[in-house]
């Protein structure tokens, strides 16, 4: 369970990584350079990309503990349960500002 901890660490700093270059892009699209905007969008939503992967290898992880007879503690689900929210919430927020740059 301890690879759970790392990859959500790991997923964190993919979505961090998403917010920052769209962040990038929304500056970049109010200069006008439309260009760049569109180029950190991309490299945005690349990291979302990146982050879903790495989701999806703890959802496999877990699969397989349980297939193994192996419960997480519960100390470890509680943990995983609360980053998981605020990844769901980071996640919203990256794409609300990527959608930004239709509007």
């Amino acid at each position: 369970m301890e690879r759970i901890g790392e990859l959500a660490r790991m997923i964190c700093d993919e979505v961090r990584d998403a917010r920052k270059y769209a962040k990038l892009a929304l500056k970049a699209k109010d200069t006008s350079a439309l260009a760049d905007a569109r180029t950190f969008a991309e490299i945005s939503n690349q990291e979302l990309g990146h982050a879903d992967k790495l989701h999806d290898m703890v959802v496999n992880a877990i699969a397989q503990a349980k297939q193994a007879g192996k419960e997480p503690p519960e100390g470890m689900e509680r943990v995983w349960d609360w980053e998981h929210e605020r990844i769901i919430e980071d996640t919203a927020e990256v794409r609300n500002l990527l959608g930004m740059l239709n509007a």
